[in-house]
């Protein structure tokens, strides 16, 4: 796959998981009473439809940036399969940030906010550095 052109879709894929997320959550805030729950049950999809691909990019930053003093030793960091508790930490606050949102904003407007995450993305975003 060729990665320049594949990056120009990543806007594109996200605004659909947004979009999809919002109507899991919808749908789920109907059925359930207690909407943390249903915001709860809404994140873990979009994470198993995602195979945790944003999370796991997140912890390795997070460990990376915060454990390496020089380039190489950053990317070593980001390359290792272990997380760290910089990693952890970053999870955690992440899925805070996600539920509060969720729980908080109406789940039209997060479908809206998932699919503008990226919108700056395509030609000129940057793709992760290759093994």
């Amino acid at each position: 796959m060729n990665l320049g052109r594949a990056i120009r879709t990543w806007p594109l894929a996200d605004r659909a998981l947004g979009a999809t997320g919002g109507q899991i959550l919808d749908r789920l805030v109907s059925m359930e009473p207690e909407r943390h729950l249903a915001a709860a049950r809404a994140i873990a999809l979009l994470i198993v439809l995602t195979g945790g691909l944003h999370e796991d990019g997140l912890a390795d930053t997070a460990d990376g940036f915060s454990g390496g003093r020089d380039k190489a030793r950053k990317r070593a960091i980001m390359r290792d399969s272990r997380i760290a508790s910089y990693g952890a930490m970053a999870l955690g606050t992440a899925r805070l940030i996600r539920m509060t949102a969720a729980i908080t904003v109406p789940p039209p407007a997060v479908a809206v906010a998932c699919g503008l995450g990226r919108a700056g993305g395509g030609r000129d975003a940057l793709p992760c550095p290759q093994s």
